[in-house]
Order: structure tokens, then sequence, then C-alpha cells
């Protein structure tokens, strides 16, 4: 009996030891070029020192399925779960990546690791993790920001609400500027909520800033360590947007300079410009009709209307059509000059071959 006692009291106080041993580290890794990780990514490190104890929890992980991809394009939420991962297959995929990893050991006691990875295994027991994300509203470290204050953690009351001084639209850009076309489709996508002013909480979705907020303005973090790789070459694209379709436009026109009196040809073309930019301010209907921040409020469908369709099937609707156009046009330069809605300069080649087509197909149509 007494060597019963013996074990359990020696199992008990192994267990005690074993929990006086928790760590928990939030993880913040540098970019990548995947379109999901382009602001960086952010995991929680739960671990046990001098143990085989050692797991990352990561969320944000996106199946690279067809699936996947369409809804994101069409409604622009991200349907991802929420993983399990060795911390060495963590790290080690970090490094096929180049991406440094930034470890913040954070002050938190025993029993609260534990409540919170309770609470994470019950969101992986649940639908194997699976929830919907969205860029700028419930990204990875916004879903661990959201774990912390359910525990009482990373709170600074004041701070939060202080403006930054920058808006969505710069952070962005600072970011995806790189990648020329990258930064173009944002910016069609990004409405006039993108250049309003920013709190310190609305920069959260970008990860490296919640983690210098954590340092700067709570005593959260105890350490900070790097684990740092020789950096990827950044492929960049030959040809810019505005180049490619300054391109398109002189294309066009000397196209139709050069065959005019052949009204025909010239005809299928507009037609082909105007489907094209009816098709696509379909598209941008798709993203209004989404709680994406921004884009409910998008006003590239004043260069790209569908109200384009109606020269292509009536045309005795064709004239006031035409005004139609005209007025959208002015509206559309109207509020860039007012600074509603910043638009990349690189769609003014776009608004000039698409009035041109317009405007000119009432010719090809009398013919």
């Amino acid at each position: 009996m007494k060597r019963f006692l013996a074990v359990i009291t020696f199992s008990l106080l192994s267990l005690s030891l074993s929990a006086t041993e928790l760590k928990m580290d939030l993880l913040v890794n540098d970019p990548s070029d995947n379109l999901f990780s382009v602001f960086g990514h952010a995991a929680l490190r739960i671990y046990k020192e001098k143990s085989s104890y050692d797991y990352v929890y990561s969320f944000g992980y996106i199946p690279l399925n067809f699936e996947g991809y369409k809804k994101f394009v069409l409604k622009g939420d991200v349907e991802s779960f929420l993983k399990l991962i060795p911390y060495r297959q963590y790290i080690t995929g970090r490094a096929k990546k180049k991406q440094n990893v930034y470890h913040y050991t954070l002050r938190v006691g025993d029993e609260t690791i534990e409540k919170i990875e309770k609470d994470l295994r019950v969101i992986l027991n649940h639908d194997n993790g699976r929830m919907t994300q969205d860029f700028l509203k419930s990204n990875c470290v916004l879903i661990l920001q959201e774990i912390f204050e359910a525990h009482n953690l990373g709170s600074s009351s004041g701070i939060l609400e202080k403006k930054t001084g920058t808006t969505y639209r710069q952070i962005i850009n600072s970011y995806t500027h790189p990648y020329p076309w990258l930064n173009f489709f944002i910016d069609l996508l990004c409405g006039p909520n993108a250049d309003k002013e920013l709190t310190v909480q609305e920069s959260f979705f970008i990860p490296k800033n919640y983690a210098n907020y954590l340092v700067n303005s709570t005593e959260m973090v105890s350490d900070i360590e790097v684990t740092e790789f020789e950096p990827l070459a950044k492929s960049k694209s030959s040809v810019s947007p505005l180049v490619a379709f300054c391109i398109i436009l002189l294309s066009y026109l000397l196209i139709k300079a050069y065959v005019y009196k052949n009204s025909i040809e010239i005809g299928k073309i507009d037609k082909v410009i105007l489907m094209g930019a009816s098709i696509l301010s379909i598209y941008l209907l798709l993203w209004l009709w989404v709680d994406q921040l921004g884009s409910q409020n998008n006003l590239n469908i004043l260069w790209a209307n569908p109200i384009v369709f109606i020269p292509l099937l009536y045309k005795k609707f064709f004239k006031p059509v035409q005004w139609t156009y005209a007025i959208c046009v002015l509206i559309w330069c109207g509020s860039w000059l007012v600074g509603y809605q910043n638009y990349p300069i690189a769609v003014i080649p776009l608004i000039l071959l698409i009035s041109i087509a317009l405007f000119t197909q009432k010719e090809q149509l009398s013919n």
C-alpha cells in the first residue's frame, strides 16, 4: 500500500513539475510569395522545455483545391482550418520558403496556457478546425487576439483606439508593391473605407503590427528570438499594368486607324471590348455583395459597367446609354479628384479604351 501511494504521489508530483515547464510563444513569419500569406503569418507555439511536447497551433491553413480558390475569387472569403503541427515540421516548412520566424515568448501562467490549449483543442475537434476567414477582419492574428482577450491577455486601455496615421491601402500597398499586378487588383477591390485612418487595433491584420503592440504597449512579451533564413530573390513582373494597358490601347487605336473603312471588323473588336468590360463589371458586383472591408463601397463599377451590355443587344437604346456612360465617367473622375477613393493610374487606358469603343459603336451598328 505504501509503495502504491508512493507511486501515485510521484506521478502527481511529476505532472505538477511538467506543468510548470509549459510555455507559450507567439510566432510571426515574414511575408511569402504565397497570396494568402503576403502580409506574413501568426501562429501559437505551446511547448514544455526539455520535453518532446512542442506543437504549433496554426490558424489559416488553406487547402489548395479548386473549390477553395473559387470561393475566394467569387466571394472574398476563405475557408481555412486550424492545424496542429509539430514545431520542427513547422520550422522546416518556413525554411523551405525562406521565411524568418520571430519568437515572442509570452508571460502567461501555466493555468492560463492550459485553458487556452483546451480552447484550441475544442476548435480542432469541431468540424476538423474548419472556419471562414477574412483578410482584414478575421485572419490568423486577429483570431489569436480574440483568444488572448478572452483570457484577459494583451489588453491595454486607451492604446487600441489611438490613430496610427496610416490607412488600409497604404499598409497593404507597402506589402504588395513588389508585385505590381497584385497591387493593381487589390486597389480595384478596395473601396473608400480602405482610405480611412486606422486605429491601432484595426492595424492588427498585419501580424508584425500586433507583435509590436504586445512588445511596446503591454508587459506580455518576456523574450524575442529570431530564426533567420536566407531570403528568396523576389521575382518582379517585367510589364507593369500601366504599360500593358497602354500597349493594348495603342494597338487598338492603330488597328482602328488602319482599317477604319472596314467598319464590320472594327465593330467586332468594339463588341469584344464592351463584352469584356461587362463581364468585369459582374465580377466587381460579386465583390460588392460580400462583407469585405472596403469592397462593398467599391466605385469601379462606374468604369466597368453592365450598362454596356445594352448597345450589344438593343440598337434603339444606344443613345441614352451613351449619355449614361458619359455621366458615369464624369462621376468616376470627380470621385478621383475629390479623393473619395484612390484608383490605380493604370485604369486610365482602360477607361479610354471602353469609352472609344462605346461611343464609336453607334456608327458601326448603323452600318
